[in-house]
């Protein structure tokens, strides 16, 4: 664990110490090609379209990966009690 912290202590000063010894120029053209890189991650790319085959493929696989509803589930296994509608609260 201390080791540990011993690297990162001394990759750090060490990061510093180079960052120090960089010219302005080099530092600009970092700064630019991070910017470069930020702006392409944060593109974003269009919603994929999906054709009638997609859907089919989709709505025939849905049921077999979907848990039961709780209105499928009787009720003494729900664990909480029915709720009836049509009856006022007492």
């Amino acid at each position: 664990m201390a080791v540990k912290l011993i690297y990162q202590m001394l990759v750090k000063l060490l990061s510093w110490i180079v960052l120090c010894a960089r010219s302005d120029i080099t530092k600009e053209i970092e700064i630019l090609v991070l910017r470069h890189q930020l702006a392409v991650l944060q593109r974003r790319t269009p919603r994929p379209r999906i054709s009638w085959s997609d859907r089919a493929v989709i709505a025939a696989l849905t049921p077999t990966t979907t848990r039961s509803s709780p209105s499928r589930i009787p009720d003494h296994e729900r664990g909480d009690r029915a709720v009836d509608l049509d009856e006022p609260p007492e």
